[in-house]
Order: C-alpha cells, then sequence, then structure tokens
C-alpha cells in the first residue's frame, strides 16, 4: 500500500530531519491538546507580584466535570494572556529565552530564504530586531536551515546549533525506515556536527568525540551551568562543556530517552512514559518528587511523544531554589522539592494553552514574574505572554457551556478567543462521546434531551450530528435572528436557514463544499448520486489490485459515509419523516459503486495479507478530499471525492490539476443538488442558564477575529472573510509554493511507485471561481448521527449480500422512526 509523507517547503528537504527533529527547540514543550486540569490547586506566593491569597483553587473539577463553583470564585487575582509579535517571515520557533539582560530572544524558521535567525526584543516583545542569521554566524553554507535539527539560546546569550552536513543525505530512505520503527539504523547515514556560539560572539566548531554515539539528535539545551545536555537516541543524555566538547557526565546510559527538560539545577527526562528526575550538581537522582512524578504521569499526554513540532511539557527555574515551574495543555504548576501537592497557577482552560493547535516549544521568566511562552500553532508562531492581574477574578464570574456531540477542534479554538475578549466568561466544553468509553449516539443524544428538559443541560449547542429539526420543532432551541440581525454572513447560507417568519435556530459557523476530480471527461457527466454510478461502473474493467474507484468506496461504510450527508435533504418529508422510496433508491446506487470494484477490493486484500477489518475505522463523516489528490495523481483512484474544507484544500485540488493537466474539479452532487457541508452548527438552549453569555458567544462565532481561525474546520461564513483574496492565498501569492506532498505506493511487483506535488497557490481566477461556487450552495447537506447510523448498519448489510434490499430499507424506517417518535 502507501505510505504519506507531508512536509513544508524547505523544512524538509531533507525528509528525516524535518519530519523527526527539524522542528524542536530547547529544553520542553507541549502539544496542542485538549483542555483539562490537573490534581490539587493551592495557594502559592509568585515571585514579582502575585500575593498568596490571590490564587487559591484557581481549577477544581468535580466527578462531573464541570467546574467546581465556591467562595474562591470571588478572589481577585489572574495571570492574563497576551499575544506579542514575531518577526515578518517567520514559520517555525526553535527557542524563546529571556535573556540576563532582561531581553528577550527567539529562534526561529524564517521562509523568505529558508534559514534560521536569533531576534531579540528589549520592549517585551512588542518590536524585535532584524535577526542574525545562524547561518552565517556560524559560517555554514547558505540554505542550510533545513538541515539544522537543534537549536538552543542560554539566558547569557549563547547559542548552540546541531546540524546534518553529510554531503549523503538520503533521508526519504531514513524516514521509511524510521516510520516502521527501526530509528537507529535510520540515521546511520548521517553525520550531526555541533556549533558553540559564545556570549561574545565566538563560533567554534564542538569536537564530541565518540561521546555522542548515535549520528543524529532530535534535542539539546543548555544548562544553568552553561553546559549542554544532548540527547543520545538509545544511549541516554549525554552533558558536555560546549567550549571543547568533553563530557561532563551521561544519565540513564544505554536506555532510550524521549525528552528532557531543565528547571535549574535539575534535570528531567521521559522514557518509557515515566519521570525521572535528577541534580545536575552530582548526577544523582533526585529523591523527593513523588507527587510531581505521580501527577505528571497520570497524564498520558504529558509523557507520550507525539509530535516533531513541540513538546508534551516544560520545565523552568522556580522561584526558589528548591522550586520549579512546569507547563503542559492545562496550565502551569509549581512544585517545591520534598511537597505532597502541586499547585495550578495558570489555568490552562482559560487561555491558548488548551486550544489544539497550540504546540509549546519554549518559555521563560522574567524578574517580574511575567511568563513568555512560545508556540507552533498550525502554520503560524505565537509568542504569549503571561502578566498578573490583580483586578481580575481569579475564576470568572459566569460559566457558559458549550455542548458537542463530538470532540471540536474549532469551538476549542474559538472558546480560547472569546476567553481571551471576555475575561469574565468562563466556556466550559462538554462532549457527549468521548470516544474512549461505550457511549453511543443514542445514549449520548437521551441524555442531553433529558438535561434541556430538565433545565439542567448546555447554554449552546453545537447540532452536527443531531437533528435540529426535532429540537426546532420540540420549542428546545432559542430564536437567533436578532443575535445574528447585523452578522456579516453569506447570504446564501443565511437563507437556507431562516425560517419564513424570519426566526432563525440555528447556524452553521463554517461550511464546506462538495466536490469531484477526475479525468474532465469522466467528471463532466457526473452530476448526481445516479451519473457518479454509471460513471464507476463506466470504468470497472480498470479496477483491480490497488485500481479503485475512489478512496471513499474501498469499503461499504467508507462508501456510505462519503455520499450520504448530500442525499439525505432528498429524502425528508415535510413532516420530519423519511420517503421510503428515496431511501431506496440510494441504496440502489451506491450498491453499484460497490459492486464495480469488490473484487478489486478482495484482490488487494489478498495481495497484502489484510483483514476483513482493514478498512473498518471510523469514518463517521465525508472525507476532506485534499487527502486523496496524491491517490489520484498515482492513478490508483479514478476519482477524489469529498469535502473542500480549507482554502489549503484548494491548494490541493488545484496543485494536482498543475501536475496533471488532463484533471479537473467541480462541484459533486447526490441526490440533492447544491448541497453545501454545514460545519459546526450553533445553537442556543431554550432554557440556557446563561442565556446572555450564550448569546455573545454565538455571536463572536461569526465575527472576523473567530472566522480566520481554525483554517482546516471549513470554509468562512462571515463575507468580509470568505471573499478575502488574502484569506484563500493564507497571506501568500499566487504561484508560491507553500510546501509539498509526498507519496510512496507500492505497486505489489517490487516497485514502488513516488508521488511528489508542489503546494502552489492558485490563481486569482482560480479562487474566483471557487468563490463564487460557494454562494451558489443553498440546501444544508443533513448530517443526523441516528439517520446516518442506521443508513450505515443496514446498508453494509445490503452492500454485502447479507441482506435484501427490502429488508434493509424496512429496518432503516423502523429505527429511525423509532428515534423520531421519541
Amino acid at each position: 500500500m502507501r505510505k504519506i509523507k507531508r512536509w513544508k517547503q524547505g523544512i524538509a528537504v531533507a525528509g528525516v530531519i524535518a519530519l523527526t527533529g527539524s522542528l524542536l527547540a530547547g529544553c520542553g514543550g507541549a502539544d496542542g491538546k485538549n483542555s483539562g486540569s490537573k490534581g490539587e490547586t493551592g495557594s502559592i506566593n509568585q515571585a514579582g507580584n502575585a500575593d498568596t491569597a490571590d490564587l487559591v483553587n484557581v481549577n477544581t473539577d468535580n466527578s462531573d466535570g464541570k467546574k467546581t463553583k465556591d467562595e474562591s470564585a470571588k478572589a481577585m487575582g489572574r495571570f492574563l494572556e497576551n499575544d506579542l509579535t514575531v518577526p515578518e517571515n517567520s514559520q517555525f520557533l526553535r527557542d524563546v529565552k529571556v535573556l540576563d539582560s532582561g531581553a528577550l530572544r527567539m529562534v526561529y524558521y524564517s521562509t523568505a530564504d529558508n534559514c534560521y535567525y536569533a531576534a531579540d526584543s528589549a520592549d517585551n516583545g512588542e518590536t524585535w530586531t532584524n535577526g542574525k542569521s545562524l547561518e552565517e554566524l556560524l559560517g555554514l553554507k547558505e540554505n542550510l536551515g533545513e538541515y539544522i535539527s537543534v537549536v538552543s539560546a542560554a539566558a547569557d546569550g549563547s547559542i548552540f546549533v546541531g546540524a546534518d552536513l553529510s554531503p549523503d543525505r538520503d533521508n526519504e530512505n531514513a524516514q521509511t525506515t524510521a516510520d516502521s520503527g527501526e530509528e537507529d539504523s535510520a540515521y546511520d547515514n548521517l553525520k550531526m556536527e555541533f556549533f558553540y556560539l559564545s556570549p561574545d560572539g565566538n563560533v567554534q566548531k564542538v569536537d564530541t568525540g565518540d561521546t555522542i554515539q548515535s549520528s543524529y539528535t532530535f534535542q539539546a539545551c543548555f544548562t544553568e551551568n552553561g553546559t549542554v545536555l544532548i540527547v543520545d537516541p538509545g544511549n541516554g543524555v549525554a552533558e558536555i562543556n560546549p567550549s571543547d566538547g568533553s563530557l561532563v557526565r551521561r544519565y540513564e546510559e544505554g536506555i532510550r530517552v524521549d525528552f528532557i527538560g531543565t528547571a535549574g539545577k535539575m534535570l528531567f527526562t521521559i522514557q518509557d512514559q515515566t519521570l525521572h528526575g535528577y541534580d545536575l550538581d552530582t548526577g544523582k537522582p533526585l529523591d523527593n518528587i513523588s507527587a510531581l512524578t505521580e501527577q505528571i504521569q497520570s497524564d498520558e499526554q504529558d509523557v507520550n511523544w507525539t509530535t516533531t513540532s513541540s513538546f508534551p511539557l516544560m520545565f523552568l527555574k522556580g522561584d526558589e531554589d528548591n522550586s520549579l515551574f512546569y507547563i503542559d495543555h492545562t496550565g502551569v504548576y509549581r512544585y517545591v522539592l520534598g511537597g505532597s501537592t502541586v499547585e495550578q497557577i495558570i489555568d490552562g482552560s482559560l487561555n491558548s494553552l488548551s486550544s489544539p493547535d497550540t504546540g509549546t516549544v519554549a518559555w521563560g521568566q522574567d524578574s517580574d514574574g511575567n511568563f513568555y511562552v512560545g508556540c507552533n500553532a498550525g502554520e503560524d508562531i505565537k509568542i504569549y505572554s503571561y502578566v498578573y492581574s490583580k483586578d481580575t477574578p481569579t475564576t470568572p464570574d459566569t460559566e457558559l457551556t458549550v455542548y458537542s456531540l463530538k470532540d471540536n477542534d474549532f469551538i476549542k479554538q474559538a472558546a480560547v478567543l472569546f476567553q481571551k475578549k471576555y475575561p469574565d466568561v468562563y466556556v466550559n466544553i462538554e462532549t457527549g462521546m468521548s470516544g474512549d468509553d461505550s457511549v453511543t449516539d443514542t445514549d449520548a443524544l437521551k441524555v442531553l434531551n433529558t438535561e434541556i428538559m430538565a433545565g439542567t443541560g448546555p447554554d449552546v449547542l453545537l447540532l452536527d450530528g443531531i437533528s435540529e429539526d426535532t429540537y426546532i420543532e420540540k420549542g428546545m432551541l432559542e430564536d437567533l435572528s436578532g443575535v445574528l440581525k447585523d452578522t456579516d454572513i453569506l447570504s446564501n447560507i443565511k437563507d437556507a436557514y431562516t425560517k419564513e417568519d424570519g426566526s432563525i435556530y440555528t447556524m452553521p459557523v463554517k461550511f464546506g463544499i462538495p466536490m469531484i476530480e477526475g479525468n474532465k471527461d469522466i467528471i463532466a457527466g457526473i452530476t448526481d448520486l445516479t451519473t457518479e454510478a454509471d460513471a464507476a461502473e463506466s470504468q470497472k474493467d480498470s479496477y483491480g489490485k490497488l485500481q479503485f474507484f475512489s478512496d471513499f468506496s474501498i469499503a461499504p461504510s467508507y462508501l456510505i459515509q462519503g455520499t450520504i450527508d448530500n442525499s439525505i435533504p432528498a429524502w425528508m418529508n415535510e413532516d420530519g419523516t423519511l420517503n421510503e422510496n428515496a431511501v431506496k433508491e440510494y441504496l440502489e446506487q451506491v450498491n453499484r459503486i460497490w459492486q464495480t470494484q469488490k473484487n478489486a477490493i478482495e484482490e488487494t486484500k489478498k495481495a497484502y495479507q489484510m483483514g476483513d477489518d482493514w478498512a473498518d475505522s471510523d469514518h463517521s463523516g465525508y472525507m476532506d478530499i485534499s487527502g486523496s489528490v496524491t491517490s489520484l495523481l498515482a492513478k490508483v483512484d479514478t476519482v477524489a471525492a469529498g469535502g473542500l474544507l480549507s482554502p489549503e484544500g484548494l491548494v490541493s485540488l488545484d496543485s494536482a490539476r498543475k501536475v496533471d493537466p488532463d484533471l479537473d474539479y467541480k462541484l459533486l452532487n447526490g441526490q440533492s443538488e447544491n448541497c453545501f457541508y454545514p460545519r459546526s452548527a450553533v445553537g442556543v438552549s431554550a432554557k440556557a442558564s446563561e442565556k446572555e453569555a450564550a448569546e455573545k458567544f454565538v455571536k463572536f462565532l461569526f465575527e472576523e477575529e473567530s472566522q480566520r481561525a481554525s483554517n482546516t474546520e471549513g470554509l468562512a461564513v462571515n463575507s468580509k472573510v470568505y471573499e478575502d483574496m488574502a484569506y484563500w492565498k493564507m497571506g501568500k501569492s499566487s504561484g508560491d509554493t507553500i510546501g509539498s506532498i509526498g507519496a510512496s505506493y507500492d505497486t505489489g511487483d517490487g516497485n514502488i511507485k513516488q508521488i511528489e506535488m508542489d503546494e502552489i497557490i492558485p490563481e486569482d481566477e482560480a479562487i474566483q471561481n471557487i468563490m463564487d461556487l460557494g454562494k451558489t450552495l443553498t440546501v444544508p447537506a443533513k448530517s443526523n448521527q441516528i439517520i446516518r447510523n442506521a443508513v450505515t448498519e443496514s446498508g453494509e448489510k445490503y452492500l454485502n449480500g447479507e441482506t435484501g434490499l427490502d429488508d434493509a430499507v424496512k429496518e432503516i424506517m423502523q429505527e429511525v422512526n423509532l428515534y423520531l417518535s421519541e
């Protein structure tokens, strides 16, 4: 089958460097993941400006997961987050350091010339000096930024760099080997060289001799003692003197270490999901950190290495000799060695630390007690300062509850932006199905309905997968026409959700366009689901081993889930029930598609010794079409189909057409015409306890700031954003190459087919055509999860020949009607 690699221009011309280590920085970091809270909270005396009484019970969760409101909610004092500026053309952050002079230093990768730079700020991140090229400072060859794998800055101004300068970089082979788990052999042909820039500007190459036994390292950082710690994959951590490369001490020799971090005179490592601490003066293990170890190891996100652009957590010198700070996706914590509790001093659920696209890279604290945190957030660099405000409530006075049936990254990012704008409101996001338990859609919705009717339900609902028509009919949603009156929403989207009397009960915050790409002659005749089945049958003679109609049709469940949303609108009767004949017609057409290629699927499974469950992973929604373009270019698939959900998705579609001029793309209709995919459809409960805050939050979701966030979750419905060429070009210009997509396909005959495609910003005409197309779509596709589940379960049995068509339709009607009657 295929292996896919993806990289950005200049970051990984050498694939192994970018995909394994080139985005790493300093000693520490946190992956941007779901919000949450840690163990116990308590009071601290924060250096600088936080008073002990101000920081009590910052965030305590009770058994049902909701934030507890007690007398501490009246306490005042909280760290507030501020966005700092970053240098122009900076794309990936490598380190942030508070220098001894009090200035900030950041080390970053620049897209202007594919090199690394160090820039300083003397005004707390408001302005930055012109960056100095590390390649120039270190005397390296030009444009070798993509081969620098580790960079660390020290408070005294020193910089330590590790780079691959080997003449033969077989990095793609190395990455493929690394992906298979054979990490050490993957880097045998690489050669790491180290450089040290001293505080006075002298540069020297650091000869480590045979101290570093591996040919590659992914993390290095300075210690408070001026030495440098280097991860030696498979052989622990080496501490060296950067002036001469001599070995000071080795930690965990012979062991694979996943992460290192320092806090003053302390070293922390993670290996095999366990935390270890060492005294950097003596090299001996710390024996009084049991409470810290227990808490960190209790959060899998802290001890699992899951990214190459950030770390699971970071450590920092504390406000006392025997104390430390650490940061993860849930906030900032303080611990005193030997203590029995870990105190939370910054609640991550109230700022960007909890945002799914935030991956922290490095951090520091100035003499006033302010924290500075550097992050890689999607394609952007973010540097946040956290400044203590004694006049802000320790916990917000208002708690707004937002419900989503399934995890929703966009709403988490929007909640972070909202809370920064309205610090007096705490947004509590509840998810009906965590994915970690046996709760089904039906179970979750029954609980939700019961809570709403009892007046204890959420304030705001994301209705993706939920029957909005039923909720409207039963009076469970508030009329939002007044709230959305002055919002700049695309007229076709807004009109589709406006009732005859002018009322609006729900509105999608983002949307997607159903698209198909393929040979011009083939897709020209595809106008609906029936002609799509015709096209599949017309090409059936070409199907075989790794030769399919499309990615979404490689299994019955995939085929149904990939075609159902823009067909459901054609099934709905005026009374909200299903049209039996329309459901029957749907199953007949998807069965036609499946029957054309089921033999090809079996042939492929047999050739690669795959089990029957090879395509049984969760596929509860339509596919993002951009993920299928390499299969199309490799001629594995006849067509690519799915949702156009982002400007970058259009880049993929248009770039594929540039590679193969015989390709084209167009709107894909199902049984319904002119459908759009609603994303994050939002409504306010008629029994919301915080109605004012709920309405304020909903209105914020459609403002420009929120609409420009999370460009992968759907297209903006805000007219100003949607019609902005800069939005579609992602700040670039037409013709700019923003990255590359590569894939390897096993042909089954001992050969590997390599596909590589540059991602190029489309011309204005192509963007305008899509922009205009999106504004013609007037029918919301339906994503009712109960209907989806019923059709998928019975439809699979029909496509697999386990039941007849009439029986499958009967089962679907009975299950859906039972739900509608409850």
